[in-house]
């Protein structure tokens, strides 16, 4: 297990920075063995963008061809958005044994299986957590189905090989989608969220939680509630939550659950489920049509919510006489899982109104920092009567966090990188990681060249380093 505290120091965290150390002395090596001598290991960053089920594939190909010409060896930190994180975590999860991980591609692919029945089990379990969102929806039975897996390992699991230098130093981008607006005005870099086998955190304000305590509960910096460490399947529909287009998302998501609904493996548990889905299905496509429209859905004469029906139905069926529920000999679990069943379908309704993604608990909320640390060269220490002007201010200043933005937030919203720029570069771009060279792979159906010649990836450099060819 890892820390029970927030951690909040300048530049890399401990055990990144071990693991780094140790990773040169692979790198020495690696560089050797392609004739290419030098008296210290330069820090090598490969990424890999965003694009869906292409990137995945693709930037398998590039680690399979690094790997063969024994250039993997020679890398220190691999990062990734959307897409890619699935191949790089896969790396991981296969003990960088590419010749298992390419079979293992083939098989899956091949056969073309999914287990729904799983799929929907584990969405029905992460539907009881009070941080459900269309996140857990999303990668439970839409990245499981695309990618043909469901793994249940764990960040955490990638330590061993991290650590001992055998492999790069992973890094998987996410962004925190309550600051959005503070990307798209002023690329403020507070945006930015990471998970490594180690932690889980900002960079920019160099806050972070061990990785087996993301998604728990702290309060003044200090663990309140723990909550099990969140599987890889989870995490990479965190990481690859990117939306094309909301309404079709919104669609597809609804379309889901009437199908599971109307034709639910749950169906046989009880005598008039049948009836049941029916009445779940109209409701729902109320509640769809209520979403469509700008405005939040309708409310009753009680000034209630339109999808209190949901919970007003379930409380009826709560009430319903167990003669009228059962079937004789009825099995007791089979009520309870009915009961789960329906509230996964309400509290993915409700998400889908509200179009709540990626929610976890808020590490940082009524935390308070060391005087004076400041995470980034570039931010300046207010004084006491100065008012914070963005998030990236409220790091290291006198009296701890003054910003609202980060520490009265209850909650997190964390989606997809690629909503900001489809590249991880603002994670590796910070001087505290001390990356020599870069290389980039593009995966985007887009222009290749598109990330290089905005200035989203120029506002995360140091005055002093710029792009070639820009």
């Amino acid at each position: 297990m890892g820390s029970s505290e927030v951690s909040v120091i300048p530049g890399l965290q401990k055990e990144e920075k071990a693991a780094v150390e140790r990773r040169r002395l692979h790198v020495l090596k690696a560089l050797k063995k392609l004739r290419i001598e030098a008296d210290e290991a330069p820090v090598v960053a490969v990424l890999g963008s965003g694009g869906g089920l292409r990137a995945h594939i693709a930037c398998l190909g590039v680690l399979s061809e690094m790997k063969e010409q024994g250039l993997l060896d020679a890398v220190t930190y691999l990062a990734g958005v959307s897409g890619s994180t699935w191949a790089i975590s896969s790396l991981y999860t296969n003990d960088g044994d590419m010749e298992a991980l390419e079979a293992d591609l083939k098989h899956r692919f091949t056969r073309q299986e999914w287990d729904l029945a799983k799929s929907l089990q584990k969405t029905i379990q992460a539907a009881r957590s009070e941080n459900y969102s269309l996140t857990d929806f999303w990668a439970y039975m839409v990245i499981s189905k695309q990618t043909r897996e469901l793994p249940e390992s764990h960040l955490s699991n990638m330590k061993k090989p991290v650590e001992e230098g055998t492999l790069p130093y992973p890094i998987f981008a996410a962004i925190d989608n309550d600051l959005q607006p503070s990307w798209q005005e002023a690329r403020a870099p507070e945006t930015w969220f990471e998970f490594t086998p180690h932690h889980a955190g900002f960079p920019a304000l160099g806050a972070f939680v061990s990785i087996t305590h993301f998604g728990s509960k702290f309060k003044k910096g200090r663990l309140v509630r723990t909550h099990p460490e969140r599987d890889l399947t989870f995490l990479r529909g965190l990481w690859g939550s990117a939306l094309g287009n909301t309404e079709v998302i919104r669609e597809y998501i609804f379309d889901q659950l009437r199908n599971l609904t109307l034709k639910g493996l749950w169906r046989r548990a009880v005598a008039n489920a049948k009836s049941i889905g029916h009445l779940l299905f109209a409701r729902l496509l109320r509640l769809q049509e209520s979403s469509q429209g700008e405005h939040p859905p309708p409310e009753d004469e009680g000034g209630e919510p339109e999808h209190t029906w949901l919970t007003e139905m379930l409380e009826n069926w709560t009430r319903t006489s167990l003669e009228k529920q059962e079937q004789p000999h009825e099995d007791p679990e089979r009520k309870g899982s009915l009961s789960n069943f329906m509230d996964f379908v309400k509290k993915t309704g409700i998400c889908a109104s509200k179009w709540e993604w990626g929610t976890t608990h808020n590490f940082l909320y009524k935390h308070k920092m060391g005087s004076h640390y400041v995470a980034q060269t570039d931010l300046e220490l207010l004084g006491s009567s100065d008012p914070p002007t963005s998030a990236s201010q409220s790091a290291g200043i006198t009296g701890g966090i003054r910003d609202k933005i980060m520490s009265s937030r209850k909650h997190l919203h964390l989606v997809d990188a690629g909503l900001a720029i489809n590249t991880p570069f603002p994670l590796v771009l910070p001087p505290t990681r001390e990356v020599h060279l870069i290389l980039s792979f593009d995966f985007s159906a887009g222009d290749p060249f598109e990330v290089c010649t905005s200035p989203a990836p120029s506002a995360c450099l140091p005055a002093h380093l710029g792009f070639l060819g820009k």
